[in-house]
């Protein structure tokens, strides 16, 4: 019986019943059969953690472990698997696995850094140029007005080819800090799925991810205009940050430690009164790691404190 999990994608492992039950149970009788496995088999360990991965995610969403359910999460943790391999494959000189096998067939359609850059060149006189930066990493973008746009892990900036030619505007997934060259003429503007922000000369920070509540702008200096849907617009002044709730479609505009919002330029991350699954989720697109609360009842126990990325 051995022999047969040596054929084994992650995929197969996670639908396999005794890994599985390994996995869940964690009981000694398999944790022993298991160990042993992949100790005579190191070969197969990134399949073995993947598949690890695939099943907690499952357990966490509180599904049954079907083909479905591992597909969906296979499909869900598949980009970073192949994001980190890639930036790996430049950082070792180990053997490649099937990951960085993949990763390396990747490398000659990418630039690889601390910024990704994919061009979307499809002829299209509007195409659009996306630069992506993958979680666990940071990196700074200086459009062709001089504007320089710090991006935070996890986060898509894209701007069309028409950039500065009667206005300036640029769409944003994630986080990043502006500091925007003035220009009275051309509007700056900040596109995000929820919300737009516009300015002209100023120095700010927006969060808008996908899977958060909450659309931050958070203003160092200058003057912005928050534009929102069902909801009148909003101008901020320095110290001040816009709250917008994506379920609620209303806005809150306070003075705050402008401080706790930007520290992440410097690797810092502040949490004040923030859900464990918040900080969560927060940690996974920093340090590239995925995180399961096993126990849901701490996962809206709130929590306050800061971490520093080049700790351990």
């Amino acid at each position: 019986m051995d022999s047969k999990y040596l054929k084994y994608s992650a995929e197969e492992f996670a639908a396999d019943e005794l890994f599985q039950k390994w996995v869940a149970d964690n009981k000694e009788s398999d944790s022993d059969f298991w160990s042993k496995w992949i100790k005579n088999n190191s070969e197969k360990i990134e399949e073995v953690d993947v598949a690890k991965r695939i099943i907690k995610i499952i357990l966490f969403k509180n599904k049954s472990i079907s083909k479905k359910a591992i597909s969906d999460s296979w499909k869900e943790i598949q980009p970073r698997i192949i994001l980190k391999d890639l930036d790996n494959t430049f950082k070792t000189k180990r053997n490649f696995s099937v990951w960085t096998k993949i990763a390396a067939s990747i490398v000659i359609l990418l630039t690889v850094g601390s910024l990704i850059w994919v061009l979307n060149s499809g002829g299209n006189s509007d195409s659009y140029t996306d630069f992506i930066v993958p979680n666990g990493q940071q990196s700074s973008v200086t459009l062709s007005d001089g504007t320089v746009v710090r991006l935070n892990s996890g986060s898509k900036l894209s701007y069309s080819c028409k950039f500065g030619k009667k206005q300036r505007l640029v769409k944003l997934e994630g986080q990043a800090f502006f500091d925007v060259v003035e220009d009275k003429n051309r509007p700056f503007i900040v596109k995000t799925k929820h919300l737009d922000v516009e300015v002209l000369g100023t120095a700010f920070d927006v969060m808008a991810y996908p899977n958060e509540g909450i659309v931050r702008t958070t203003l160092v200096r200058g003057k912005v205009k928050v534009s929102m849907p069902n909801t009148a617009s909003e101008i901020i002044k320095p110290g001040q940050a816009c709250f917008y709730s994506v379920y609620s479609e209303n806005a809150q505009v306070k003075y705050v430690n402008t401080e706790e919002y930007t520290s992440w330029k410097e690797g810092q991350i502040h949490f004040k009164n923030e859900t464990l699954e918040n900080i969560a989720r927060n940690l996974e697109r920093k340090y590239n790691v995925t995180i399961v609360i096993e126990n849901q009842m701490i996962a809206k126990e709130r929590y306050t404190g800061e971490f520093i990325k080049e700790d351990p």
